[in-house]
């Protein structure tokens, strides 16, 4: 991964929607591999459980977020009507030491989450949520990050924050490539 203070301008860029979204994929920012289990029990491998030819990925590094990622509602029925096969995910990411309270956090998260499929899309990370934010290229921990991911990890898009129209094309190229390039 090229670290960000190498090219700042392009991180910068990219993270408000102004690049296109296969620069990411050009500068070489992957998913890191990460073995989790979603809210309804099912073991994965992140991001080979993704799903192909790729998946949308909201990544949250704080409880306020949901409001952010919730923001972008509109934007993915609109994109699951064109592809009923795109894999909707949700990453709150939180810092490994809380690792140990993993059963009363995601017995909340269970508690406020009533159905099966968001259950089944929904992942807790406890990982280093600083080092996985750089990894992801995401801008920090103060915006949510929005992936598209292939299954071989490669980000293909990503955007952070609320939607707004750059960031919402930016986000929709990548998914309609990804599905366009479908074996």
């Amino acid at each position: 991964m090229i670290p960000s203070r190498r090219i700042p301008w392009a991180w910068a860029l990219l993270a408000t929607g102004v690049l296109p979204a296969t620069l990411s994929a050009e500068i070489g920012l992957r998913f890191p591999t990460v073995s989790a289990t979603s809210l309804a029990g099912r073991g994965l491998s992140l991001p080979s459980d993704f799903g192909s030819p790729a998946a949308l990925v909201f990544v949250a590094f704080a409880m306020k977020q949901q409001s952010d990622i919730d923001a972008w509602k509109t934007f993915v029925d609109g994109s699951r009507a064109r592809r009923p096969s795109l894999a909707v995910w949700e990453l709150p990411t939180i810092g490994s030491g809380y690792k140990f309270m993993r059963g009363v956090i995601e017995g909340g998260m269970r508690s406020g989450i009533k159905s099966q499929a968001a259950r089944e899309s929904t992942v807790t990370l406890y990982v280093d949520a600083k080092a996985f934010a750089e990894a992801l290229g995401a801008p920090g921990l103060g915006e949510i990050a929005i992936l598209v991911v292939a299954p071989d990890g490669r980000i293909l898009g990503r955007a952070a924050g609320t939607p707004t129209p750059s960031s919402a094309t930016v986000i929709e190229s990548a998914i309609a490539a990804a599905f366009a390039a479908k074996p």
